[in-house]
């Protein structure tokens, strides 16, 4: 995570299947990617959060994309419940995303983990795919030293 909030690729998997779904390693990601967002802004002090989002100017990738308020703000909460973020082909069309914060020893949101994949593929199997980029998403923190524990005034409201 960038400090203007876009995402950098620093690194891709692939899986060997007739349509691969990835970006570059370098590839830049705009700080209102959803899922993405949704993960950074999930785990922000809810005063940050209401900033981010008064600067929020909502645009449509695709169809799908939640551009209002008060529904984004209701993915966010669900994000934080999961503990992972879903984007239903909000970025780009027919491909669905799962991503995880990676957090730094202060709590905060430093990477991002995502598996995007075609939407019919992703969400036949979202609960294993969830199990295991939240899995490795523990993982990476343990590695890295991150801390999940977060601020006590982190709360999504809904106003």
């Amino acid at each position: 995570v960038e400090k203007d909030g876009s995402f950098v690729a620093v690194d891709s998997v692939e899986e060997n299947s007739e349509l691969l779904v990835s970006v570059p390693v370098g590839h830049r990601f705009p700080p209102d990617a959803p899922a993405q967002m949704r993960v950074r802004l999930a785990w922000m002090p809810e005063e940050q959060r209401k900033i981010e989002l008064a600067r929020w100017q909502p645009r449509s990738y695709t169809k799908t994309t939640i551009v209002r308020k008060k529904q984004v703000l209701a993915e966010i909460e669900a994000t934080r419940r999961r503990g992972y973020s879903i984007s239903w082909a909000e970025f780009t069309p027919g491909v669905m995303t799962l991503a995880v914060p990676i957090f730094d020893a202060f709590g905060r949101v430093q990477m991002i983990l995502q598996c995007p994949g075609l939407i019919d593929k992703v969400s036949r199997n979202e609960a294993k795919m969830a199990e295991a980029i939240l899995r490795t998403g523990e993982r990476l923190n343990a590695i890295i030293g991150g801390s999940s524990e977060t601020p006590s005034d982190i709360r999504i409201a809904l106003s």
